[in-house]
């Protein structure tokens, strides 16, 4: 099964995941690593997927087309659990059964200011610092925000407010979980948030960096590509696909990432882990030196299945 990760920082929020594709034909697994997971549902929100690529298609393709909207991350939370509960329905009633898929969907609200705790980010800074030994660099997007300071340290800065969640389906469960700013989500391949390390959410929030999104690219690719290999998970694979969302920027991070280790600390540098480009006006990712275009996920089931007929278990 597929990393997908989402993270609720002060001024943007990010979702990650990687490019592989699981199936069996005729017993013997086998790998596509050009699937692209995450969906953009508008502006202010996105999606990113795992499990059975069948049913999350099919849910998101009913999201897309649903009335409801999508222009305020704080409304589409409040009418999840009804919109998916009707179409996983539906889904059952076409297929007689039921698998089990993770959505993690992250967004802004630019009707309402971020509010941040000023104790809970006090925390974040010590953590970051007692393990990398790095000094903080504290966003300016805050630091404006303290003369605004409320009471019992809560900060109202400039940036939209922002909401993660996770929702999972399974076959006789259905499970919701927020995650406020200060937090991220990770889910798949039989890992969560607690394989990650500590200084994870601190790397993008409080870590000093020239370019911000480059910085956060790279180490999205470093800490993503790192966890499923000391965990030997198969099934997650291929590239590292980022998307952005915050006030004035929405959208897939570009660019390559390498890596290498300082001291037995692994940070971007050296070896070549992950590449996502454009080329004529599609998104492409870099495997074994070849280029190859990314497949949106909720397109791909039907051609799968015309080029490997037998193909089963599809799981990403």
């Amino acid at each position: 099964m597929s990393l997908i990760i989402g993270i609720n920082l002060s001024d943007r929020v990010y979702l990650s995941a990687d490019t592989r594709l699981t199936f069996r034909v005729d017993g013997k697994d086998k790998y596509l690593d050009n699937i692209l997971k995450i969906k953009p549902l508008s502006q202010e929100i996105a999606v990113a997927v795992a499990g059975e690529i069948d049913l999350a298609a099919f849910i998101v393709r009913g999201l897309i087309e649903s009335k409801s909207s999508k222009e305020n991350i704080r409304d589409f939370r409040n009418n999840i659990e009804e919109l998916v509960k009707s179409l996983a329905d539906d889904y059952l009633k076409r297929n007689h059964r039921i698998g089990k898929a993770c959505f993690i969907f992250a967004g802004i609200n630019r009707r309402q200011k971020k509010t941040i705790d000023m104790h809970r980010y006090v925390e974040i800074t010590k953590e970051f610092q007692k393990e990398t030994g790095s000094s903080m660099n504290m966003k300016d997007i805050i630091f404006k925000g303290l003369e605004r300071k409320g009471s019992g340290g809560l900060v109202e800065i400039s940036s939209p407010d922002s909401h993660v969640f996770c929702v999972q389906i399974l076959p006789e469960n259905f499970v919701i979980e927020d995650v406020n700013w200060g937090d991220f989500i990770a889910y798949g391949g039989g890992l969560n948030k607690e394989n990650l390390p500590s200084r994870f959410f601190g790397q993008f929030e409080v870590a000093a960096k020239n370019n911000e999104l480059q910085h956060d690219r790279g180490w999205l690719d470093v800490f993503m590509k790192t966890v499923a290999e000391e965990n030997n998970v198969q099934t997650i694979g291929g590239c590292i696909t980022s998307l952005l969302i915050s006030d004035k920027i929405s959208g897939m991070l570009l660019g390559g990432t390498k890596r290498k280790k300082i001291g037995g600390i692994i940070v971007p540098n050296d070896e070549v882990i992950s590449e996502i480009s454009i080329i004529n006006k599609k998104l492409h990712c870099l495997i074994n030196n070849e280029r190859h275009k990314l497949i949106p996920f909720v397109i791909y089931p039907d051609m799968l299945l015309k080029k490997y007929p037998r193909a089963e278990q599809l799981i990403f």
